[in-house]
Formats: structure tokens, C-alpha cells, sequence
């Protein structure tokens, strides 16, 4: 495949997608090199399970591969590479540590500093 040049930074591919760079904002390529998730972000990880942290103003969420917010953008962290059984994700808010799940529902409270 060969991507036009439109990009500052091009990521490695993942899930069928890959992370691109314009400016300073950060979005998703298809392997067909059609952007299928807008470049507004200010970081994003590469896709695992299906899923990738992205940071918004200095937030952490998670989207889909389509681009769809799946949990807003309201965390100081995201850990989706220890996503506990596909059910559980290590999150951090306001500087304190919990679990959530993909609802957004807190499963332990963010309570613990580590």
C-alpha cells in the first residue's frame, strides 16, 4: 500500500488501522488510506481488541474502530493493554486509581493512589 503524502507522522498498523499525524492532531487510516476516524486528537494508541485510547484536551477516552466515543473523555489514564478479562480497565481520575468497564461504570472506585 502506499500512503499519499498528506501526513506529518504515519503509525504502524493495527486492527486494520493506522494512526496519522496532521499537524499536531492525530487521527486513523484505513489500509486504503481513507481517514475513518477524524484527525482531532491530541494522542491516540494503537487499536487492541478492537478499541484505542485517544487523548482530548488533556482527557483520556475510549473509541472504536469507527471513531465512536465508547468512554469520554474524562480519565487522566487508560490501560487498555491489562483489559481484565475483556471486562475491567485500570483507569486513573483525578490522580487516583480504580477500575471501570466499558459502560463507563465503576467497578472499584478511584480511590487507591497506586
Amino acid at each position: 500500500m502506499v500512503i499519499p503524502y498528506l501526513f506529518d507522522e504515519i503509525g504502524l498498523p493495527s486492527e486494520y488501522r493506522i494512526a496519522v499525524k496532521q499537524g499536531n492532531k492525530w487521527g486513523f487510516i484505513d489500509t486504503l488510506g481513507e481517514v475513518v476516524v477524524p484527525i482531532i486528537y491530541d494522542n491516540v494508541s494503537m487499536y487492541l481488541h478492537g478499541l484505542a485510547v485517544v487523548t482530548k484536551d488533556r482527557k483520556k477516552g475510549i473509541i472504536d474502530q469507527s471513531g465512536n466515543v465508547i468512554l469520554p473523555f474524562i480519565y487522566d489514564n487508560i490501560d487498555i493493554g491489562h483489559f481484565v478479562n475483556r471486562s475491567f480497565i485500570p483507569a486513573k481520575k483525578d490522580g487516583k486509581s480504580g477500575l471501570i468497564n466499558l459502560k463507563g461504570e465503576v467497578v472499584i472506585p478511584f480511590i487507591y493512589s497506586n
